[in-house]
């Protein structure tokens, strides 16, 4: 009934009432209440503490929200989520604008994130889907993230391994669609911009992803996890993973 009310008071609105529509963050809002001048930026800065969750939030429950959106996020389709990343592009000022200072640093400190000078080899959706099978393999050692390995093909050579199985001789490499240029997203001619003064052709992203798999696959079993796949489902990838880890 609440939905079907909302829909109705939608249907009203026209374009121009949405635009000047007011709302407890602006100043028109409370002053329309009778509050003064000075009053009414006195109850914006009130609005925002209370509706912020950083703020409110003991670390619990700011752990239970963010868990609750990362499970919202990947239960959407993949366009959805596209239009989502879209949105995802504001700037700090913006955050301070809506949220205040130390709820824009908090929301913010992991941005360009550097480990040790060296920006960070793993991507936080691998690092999230392997603490998943971490928590489901709770006795078992995998080596991942800030714990990634390195495998040495040579004396001046080799290469880091996304996750390692301790004990084992399995490997599981999480690959980026990006990065590792998904050949479901990407033709071989499609020009990956790794950074700003280096380019590659998705082909030449292969041949080299191949030369680290036949590499890693002489000593070891090695499973490839794409992020797609684990976008769409990953329920079904972190079951896939852990009958790989336990066969």
């Amino acid at each position: 009934m609440v939905k079907e009310k909302q829909l109705q008071n939608q249907q009203k609105r026209t374009k121009k009432s949405y635009s000047t529509m007011l709302n407890p963050y602006q100043k028109n809002y409370w002053l329309k209440k009778g509050y003064t001048q000075k009053e009414s930026l006195e109850k914006i800065k009130e609005h925002k503490i209370k509706t912020n969750p950083y703020e409110v939030l003991t670390e619990k429950e700011k752990e239970k929200m963010l868990d609750n959106r990362k499970k919202t996020y990947y239960s959407k389709s993949v366009e959805e989520r596209n239009k989502i990343n879209k949105s995802r592009g504001i700037t700090k000022d913006k955050l301070i604008e809506k949220y205040g200072l130390s709820a824009a640093n908090e929301m913010t400190k992991n941005r360009g994130r550097r480990l040790k000078g060296v920006f960070l080899r793993y991507s936080k959706i691998s690092k999230m889907f392997f603490d998943k099978i971490q928590d489901k393999l709770p006795n078992v050692d995998l080596y991942y993230g800030d714990n990634e390995k390195w495998i040495r093909s040579n004396k001046n050579k080799g290469y880091f391994v996304d996750l390692l199985i301790g004990e084992t001789n399995k490997i599981i490499e999480f690959n980026g669609d990006f990065f590792h240029a998904n050949p479901k997203l990407y033709h071989e001619k499609s020009i990956i911009n790794i950074s700003k003064d280096k380019k590659l052709y998705a082909k030449d992203i292969w041949i080299k992803d191949k030369e680290k798999i036949d590499f890693l696959s002489k000593e070891y079993d090695v499973y490839i996890v794409w992020e797609n796949d684990v976008k769409n489902n990953i329920d079904e990838e972190i079951n896939k993973c852990v009958s790989f880890i336990k066969k």
